[in-house]
């Protein structure tokens, strides 16, 4: 059977939780079945059960649907007991509302990508910043610029895990300390994470460069983002002295599997990740809710983009895993500080709600943020949408566990720490003086 992230789509591809017995051990081989994971589950807290383990197998018979697949007589088709399974539910093709910033219109049919450095964008007058490199970082926004400069990393740094489509190795924006050696592509099941050119005309090729320089970008070269003032010695990251892990988990923004972002989350406790930013999102799984919850327990605190949508087309609540109670869920806010939401139909703007929802919400500035050019040297200044956002957010959560490295446990308490302090902000739309 294909790799986990490397098997074609198929309405028959599902993701079983099953308790270990002779009869599981003895699987008809035809099923594919194998582990999810690649360290077994430990029981926790939070009532994993260690005898119970996720696989990936490709059922001979779904189903009209996915779902139909996932109860298609699954202990029938993998040859095993009804009692060895524990829950079953399919593989799926995820879908997300994507930014209109990835920074490269499609050019799956070779088309040279588009370097133009395009200024911000005075569509939305509500969220024009100053005529200054970086504007969302100033004192009088998420003040990160001054945060990022009054703490030092030193020793084992604080370690960010990019989840995203990838990123492109080559911008001279580059974060100082991309961990290579530990980026991971989960689409191919391989080492490394670099978003290869576009091959589709549906791609977003570029999404995880672009948030990946608003995460912890380097210092700009000279001219990268056009007519502005000088920015040779400006950092383009809120956080950009830390350690980042990039983990590709799709092609696309747009459609990536359920068992992907999964086994992402997975790695990155394993490797000792701090933090987790995404800025994608879909439906909720099973095996989402688990593997968060070992990342609480372990100490990793996860942003994630709320969504996007256009006028009255969904999602206009929040997406998962942004939705679920242990992800700080990262919405919008407008650079006069009024929430990225209730424009123009035909705008884009941010997602959020129900109110029951939003108690672990926060807001960063989006949008007229600097985006870094895939396959180009420069960087334009009109990203949008809570792709945006959310790298901010991971930022300052990055920063505040630099700072109080020393006294922090390794587990859930300091992730309420963070949370803690976000609750309290969250009324404000803002990050403004988190770090400080």
């Amino acid at each position: 059977m294909p790799e986990p992230g490397n098997a074609p789509p198929s309405d028959n591809r599902v993701l079983v939780k099953l308790r270990s017995s002779n009869a599981l051990r003895a699987a008809d081989p035809r099923a594919g079945l194998r582990p999810l994971f690649d360290t077994p589950r430990p029981a926790g807290a939070f009532g994993v059960d260690a005898e119970a383990q996720w696989y990936v197998a490709e059922l001979r018979d779904g189903g009209a649907t996915p779902w139909d697949g996932a109860h298609a007589r699954v202990a029938d088709q993998l040859g095993i007991a009804e009692s060895d399974v524990v829950f079953a539910e399919p593989d799926l093709l995820q879908h997300y509302e994507a930014d209109d910033e990835a920074g490269v219109p499609s050019d799956g049919l070779g088309a040279a990508p588009d370097c133009q450095r395009y200024p911000q964008d005075p569509s939305h007058r509500k969220a024009v910043g100053p005529n200054t490199f970086a504007w969302h970082l100033g004192d009088d926004y998420t003040q990160l610029g001054s945060a990022r400069d009054a703490v030092p990393f030193d020793g084992r740094r604080t370690r960010i895990a990019h989840v995203d489509t990838g990123y492109y190795p080559a911008h001279p924006a580059l974060p100082e300390h991309v961990l290579a050696e530990l980026a991971y592509n989960f689409v191919e099941d391989r080492p490394g994470a670099e978003d290869p050119n576009g091959r589709a005309l549906i791609d977003n090729s570029g999404h995880g460069t672009g948030t990946l320089g608003i995460l912890a970008g380097g210092k700009v070269p000279r001219g990268a983002a056009g007519a502005l003032p000088e920015t040779g010695e400006t950092y383009l990251g809120g956080a950009p002295h830390a350690d980042v892990v990039p983990l590709r988990i799709a092609d696309s923004v747009v459609l990536w599997r359920t068992s992907a972002l999964a086994r992402a989350i997975d790695y990155a406790v394993a490797k000792g990740c701090d933090v987790m930013t995404m800025s994608m999102g879909g439906v909720p799984t099973r095996v989402w809710e688990e593997a968060i919850d070992r990342a609480y327990e372990a100490g990793l605190v996860f942003c994630a983009a709320a969504g996007n949508h256009y006028g009255a087309l969904p999602p206009r609540t929040l997406v998962y895993p942004a939705r679920y109670s242990r992800v700080i869920a990262v919405c919008g806010a407008m650079a006069d500080g009024r929430p990225y939401a209730d424009l123009e139909w035909k705008e884009m703007e941010g997602s959020f709600g129900p109110d029951s929802a939003m108690g672990g919400a926060i807001a960063a500035y989006t949008p007229n943020i600097p985006w870094s050019l895939f396959r180009c040297d420069g960087i334009r200044l009109n990203g949008a949408g809570t792709s945006s956002a959310t790298p901010q957010v991971a930022a300052a959560a990055a920063l505040w566990y630099e700072r109080y490295k020393a006294v922090l446990p390794r587990d859930w308490q300091r992730v309420e720490a963070v949370a803690s302090i976000q609750r309290l902000m969250s009324p404000r739309w803002s990050i403004s003086c988190w770090c400080c």
